[in-house]
């Protein structure tokens, strides 16, 4: 969200939601899905496809990756225009891992690189200067709405996709706009 300056997505398709016990829909999060987030391109960059798999559903091997080349089971895969990268959780050990990866020249870095989410926030604490928190709310509230429009769809099913209106919270999804806002019971509200 940070480094591509994602912002929100404008689509949501729901490839599969797997259930370990049918019907559970409102108790539980899928054993195994699979989410699909689109966000559009902007003045940088391009379209961003963002896809989320867990449970049974691992990362697909891509031609171009030799069968040398391990793949994350807990981490992200990018694919790029001209190479192919991957990391372990939480960004650890990035490369590229294409079969053109000989060739590969690292660009400059252009960003601050974080000394961890613990430091980071220790150190914003104690200089009273949030921005030191590389995780503060400009970047945690879109990555969390986005997050949280995944579980909206997996509570929906495989075929369900829909937009976010961040500014209506609205999805134009009947069924979706529904999980948006509580319905609080009468003496309950906020």
């Amino acid at each position: 969200v940070w480094a591509f300056d994602l912002g929100l997505p404008e689509k949501i398709p729901v490839e599969k939601a797997d259930r370990a016990t049918p019907g559970a829909e409102k108790d539980s999060h899928p054993s195994s899905c699979i989410i699909n987030y689109v966000f559009p391109g902007n003045d940088s960059r391009g379209p961003v496809h963002l896809q989320w798999l867990d449970g049974k559903y691992e990362i697909p091997r891509p031609e171009n990756v030799p069968e040398d080349v391990e793949l994350p089971k807990n981490g992200c895969l990018y694919l790029g225009s001209e190479h192919v990268m991957m990391h372990g959780s939480h960004g650890g050990n990035p490369q590229v891992v294409d079969g053109d990866r000989d060739a590969f020249e690292a660009p400059e870095k252009t960003m601050e690189r974080s000394p961890g989410h613990y430091r980071e926030w220790i150190d914003a604490i104690r200089s009273g200067d949030p921005s030191k928190a590389k995780s503060n709310f400009d970047v945690a509230v879109p990555l969390t709405e986005t997050l949280l429009l995944g579980v909206i769809g997996s509570l929906l099913g495989p075929g369900t996709e829909f937009g976010w209106d961040a500014e209506t919270m609205t999805t134009g999804h009947a069924e979706a706009d529904k999980w948006i806002r509580h319905s609080y019971r009468e003496g309950w509200s906020l």
